[in-house]
């Protein structure tokens, strides 16, 4: 309607017969008052009516008796789709509603104290026929040629925008636990910080424009939803929704804010309907907008889909590592992802797979450097750093105290990367530089700064924090170790010593000694055996300890089938701990050190004819491979006298306030274990002396 009254203006202001004549030629090949006969894609769906208004991606069309019925514009034979565009504009500026549609259909408008939301969006079902699968890598060598980014420098003043609501962590197209209290924020492409808190009533969106330095746009929707993704113009979102009743969350949803008020565009299930297997719903774990017209999706079986966007339409299926955190790349033409088989860099517009490189485990929380030429992973416990262009690697980085599942990598520089949010660590120099101490784990790298959210508790200041990394403190303090030759203890041209200690036989005594001594000559040590730095791998059999395990399956797998069906019965069992470990002692005493625990597993396999105790007793050796992946640094600082740490202790550090920087001592870190990423944890660790046992045979 809007386009006739506009023709209308246009007639009463034209004077010559040309723009009378284009008028008319407008008017008799598209008129919205126009009955005429409208078609579903499938074809098998029709109704005659009149186009009467659109809002977001659904057209509401009224019959010849004033009734209204509403449709999702991709659902539309192509001709209707062709006819829309000759008067509609859909993707900006829709009309804005004055009054409800009317229809027989259920939507509603609720309203909050802060906000409003529209809802009763239409639902789609994606269309997955002669839907493409990605082929795997051929294994061609890696030849990647992508031309350089300019990576953005931080603006010379940046100071703290306050925030008033609180739960709110940080994460860029990452994943975060589905609960009633957490939140995630993302940066569009728009210079807008898109701020998402979560609790029981509602779901907010708060808009904040980074260069005014204020929110400009909040809104709310009734009950817990999950933010995926935010499109580039900074007005669209991704949200995943859980159905209480049936328990799935594999629905989601694209909503757009406007104002105040948060208005539902339309929602789909992303499970492929091909699939022959029991349905399962999956949970989506990352989704991404790589360019305004495609969306990428990942869900916990591993299974990346690339979308036309707004239109949802499945374009390629590629299975990857159900348990791979994925990254864009800076242009956003690639994606870097992880296979059993190793890493590959994914061309996102062809399908292409681009590169690819078999590891020795499962890489993971992948990141690309601002300029693009690098990615960074774990691998192992240790940080892999690889040229993009031919998948070599540039540097092993060996990290104690953390944990790999978790840690993500964040490149603030071209130079270094931030470990868990908190560690910077220089990468020409391989440094631990300086420690950002905050409550966020997961940062925010946008043009050249990092995005803290700081909070000094409930009801008090929070705020999102930028600053760029390294900060002047920690440069300044770089540029002084590089000419103080006693600062490292051990750093390459510096001599060390290799000792295997413990009960090793004499062919994996010599296979350790041998995997050890190449990589100290690899990072450019020096062997001496009079050297006050020994570099130990130690074997020590510990305590032993009971468990007992519970019997799952029916006979012939693991538990006894009695009358009634499957009987639940215990087994307690025997196992040794045996602790792993490779120490780097000067002075003889352990100033860096990665350590493993070996003791009972969750889930014990009962062979047939065999008891609980024989099938632990399979499981009593560790994987000595640990100390092949044990990566050593490739530089050690000096400890303090009287503080010997455990690990490579920073040069510095800060603690991150609403108000900014504050500067700080380093912590003293105590010994802890180091996760083995090839290991699961042993949750009878945290099980209280009445509890019920969590293993199982």
């Amino acid at each position: 309607m809007s386009q006739l009254l506009s023709l209308a203006q246009h007639l009463r202001s034209a004077t010559s017969f040309f723009a009378w004549f284009i008028l008319l030629v407008s008017l008799s090949t598209c008129d919205a008052s126009e009955f005429r006969t409208w078609q579903d894609a499938s074809g098998k769906h029709s109704i005659d009516a009149k186009y009467k208004s659109a809002k977001g991606y659904v057209i509401f069309l009224e019959r010849k008796d004033g009734s209204t019925v509403k449709i999702a514009k991709q659902k539309l034979s192509e001709e209707d789709r062709l006819y829309l565009k000759k008067y509609e504009e859909l993707d900006e500026n829709p009309f804005e509603e004055t009054a409800p549609p009317k229809s027989k259909d259920n939507s509603s408008t609720t309203k909050s104290d802060k906000g409003n939301s529209t809802s009763g969006s239409a639902s789609i079902s994606p269309d997955w026929n002669g839907v493409k699968n990605v082929a795997r890598y051929s294994g061609s060598p890696w030849r990647l040629n992508v031309p350089p980014v300019d990576a953005p420098k931080a603006p010379e003043s940046l100071s703290p925008i306050a925030i008033n609501e609180l739960n709110v962590s940080i994460a860029v197209e990452r994943s975060v636990a589905f609960d009633s209290t957490a939140g995630i924020a993302v940066m569009s492409a728009s210079d807008r910080f898109a701020a998402v808190s979560r609790n029981p009533q509602y779901t907010q969106v708060t808009l904040l424009d980074l260069n005014a330095g204020k929110s400009v746009e909040c809104g709310r929707i009734p009950g817990t939803k999950r933010v995926l993704a935010v499109h580039p113009d900074g007005k669209q979102f991704l949200f995943q929704k859980r159905d209480q009743r049936s328990g799935k969350s594999n629905l989601l949803e694209a909503w757009s804010i406007s104002g105040d008020r948060l208005v539902s565009l339309f929602r789909w299930s992303p499970d492929d309907s091909r699939e022959n297997a029991p349905f399962i719903p999956r949970m989506m774990k990352w989704a991404a907008f790589p360019e305004a017209d495609r969306l990428l999706t990942l869900n916990d079986d591993g299974k990346l889909v690339l979308w036309s966007w707004p239109d949802v339409r499945p374009l390629y299926v590629f299975s990857i590592h159900a348990g791979c955190n994925p990254a864009v790349s800076p242009d956003r033409k690639f994606l870097a992802f992880s296979t059993v088989e190793g890493v590959g860099i994914l061309h996102v517009r062809s399908g292409r797979i681009s590169a690819g490189k078999k590891l020795s485990g499962l890489a993971d929380n992948l990141s690309f450097s601002p300029d693009g030429q690098k990615i960074a992973f774990w691998l192992d416990g240790a940080i892999y750093v690889l040229n993009v262009s031919d998948g070599v690697a540039y540097r092993k980085i060996g990290i104690v105290n953390t944990n790999p599942f978790k840690d993500s990598i964040l490149w603030p520089t071209s130079k270094g990367i931030l470990i868990g949010g908190s560690r910077y660590f220089d990468l020409a120099e391989q440094v631990h530089v300086w420690d950002y101490q905050s409550s966020d784990e997961k940062p925010l790298y946008y043009k050249g700064a990092c995005w803290f959210f700081s909070s000094q508790g409930r009801g008090s200041l929070s705020a999102l924090v930028p600053f760029a990394i390294p900060h002047t403190a920690a440069t300044i303090k770089l540029a002084e170790i590089k000419d103080d030759e006693d600062f490292f203890i051990l750093k390459p041209g510096k001599t060390a010593k290799v000792e295997v200690v413990g009960e090793f036989d004499a062919e994996q005594r010599k296979k350790i000694l041998k995997s050890l001594e190449d990589q100290v000559l690899s990072r450019g040590y020096k062997i001496n055996p009079q050297s006050e730095i020994t570099i130990e791998a130690r074997y020590e059999r510990g305590e032993t300890i009971k468990r007992k395990y519970r019997h799952h399956g029916f006979r012939g797998l693991g538990g006894p089938l009695g009358p009634g069906g499957p009987q639940m019965v215990e087994s307690e069992v025997s196992f040794q701990i045996i602790n792993l470990s490779v120490k780097i002692l000067y002075q003889e005493k352990a100033v860096w050190e990665r350590s493993y625990t070996h003791g009972p597993p969750p889930i014990l396999t009962v062979r047939d004819g065999e008891s609980a105790q024989a099938a632990a007793d399979r499981t009593r050796e560790p994987d000595l491979s640990f100390f092949e992946n044990s990566v050593l640094p490739a530089k050690l600082p000096r400890p303090q006298e009287g503080k010997f740490l455990f690990g490579a202790a920073p040069l510095g550090a800060s603690a991150v306030t609403p108000h900014g920087l504050e500067k700080i001592e380093p912590p003293q870190l105590p010994p802890q274990k180091t996760i083995d990423p090839k290991k699961p944890t042993d949750p009878e660790q945290d099980r209280k002396p009445d509890e019920k046992p969590k293993y199982y045979l």
